[in-house]
């Protein structure tokens, strides 16, 4: 049992398809949140989601690159068309080039 509830929050996590973003994701889906599966791995992010809904939870799969700006607009439009609003955000996109900071 989780020490913290996240039911009715909306949970975007960046890097959402990676090895530590899938940490993050199962915890925010567990704790009843639903979560924004960001990543640039269509395929995990389509999966990783239907998981968490198969097990009675919430999750939208939001494909983007963390350095395309209009990518990143495109997945913020997504995610508040079907709950409308981002409650928080994890940034765990990996990565280290100094241009990528957008």
């Amino acid at each position: 049992m989780h020490s913290f509830n996240l039911k009715g929050k909306t949970i975007i996590v960046t890097g959402g398809t990676g090895v530590l973003g899938e940490v993050f994701v199962q915890s925010i889906a567990s704790a009843g949140g639903t979560v924004g599966i960001l990543g640039r791995n269509e395929n995990v992010a389509n999966e990783r989601a239907k998981k968490i809904v198969a097990n009675g939870g919430t999750a939208i799969p939001l494909i983007a690159d963390v350095t395309d700006e209009k990518q990143l607009t495109e997945a913020c439009t997504k995610i508040l068309s079907v709950t409308g609003k981002i409650d928080g955000l994890v940034n765990a996109a990996g990565g280290n080039l100094p241009e990528a900071v957008v």
